[in-house]
């Protein structure tokens, strides 16, 4: 039986829609989808950085940028989402001896879309906001490649 609300006449009775409910419903999957993809990529560079960092106690190389680097997450347990990285300043800088702590967060669209990266350590750069600690690089905006990891940005 249809309807016979002038409305309601090409549409029949059997169908009913609630598009605020399926509209909701679409971008909670697609939400819960992305931050899938997000978790799984962020482990997978996690292995990665896991077993870069064994080779290099088995196999110690000169001028290795991976000791010079140590980035994993946060709290793994808490959100894979939310990084820590510590660099060691360069040799032969101003920065030479230092040891600086970034913050990492990616959103749930990552690869796809560019961690936010900030200095927790205050740093005085021209790429760094001076408040914030924000990192100020074409790479982490409008350059952003999803084939790079963390460990690129």
């Amino acid at each position: 039986p249809r309807c016979h609300h002038p409305h309601h006449r090409d549409q029949p009775s059997n169908i009913t829609t609630t598009p605020t409910t399926t509209t909701t419903t679409i971008q909670t999957h697609q939400n819960m989808s992305n931050n899938l993809g997000a978790a799984k990529r962020l482990r997978k560079e996690l292995q990665n950085l896991e077993r870069a960092a064994l080779s290099t106690t088995t196999t110690p190389k000169n001028n290795n940028d991976e000791q010079d680097v140590y980035l994993r997450p946060t709290s793994a347990s808490t959100s894979i989402l939310r990084w820590t990285a510590l660099l060691r300043g360069p040799d032969g800088t101003p920065y030479e001896g230092g040891v600086f702590q970034l913050s990492i967060k990616c959103g749930t669209d990552y690869p796809l879309a560019p961690p936010s990266i900030a200095f927790v350590t205050k740093v005085f750069h021209p790429n760094v906001h001076f408040r914030t600690g924000d990192v100020c690089l074409d790479i982490l905006k409008k350059e952003w490649s999803p084939a790079w990891r963390l460990q690129a940005a």
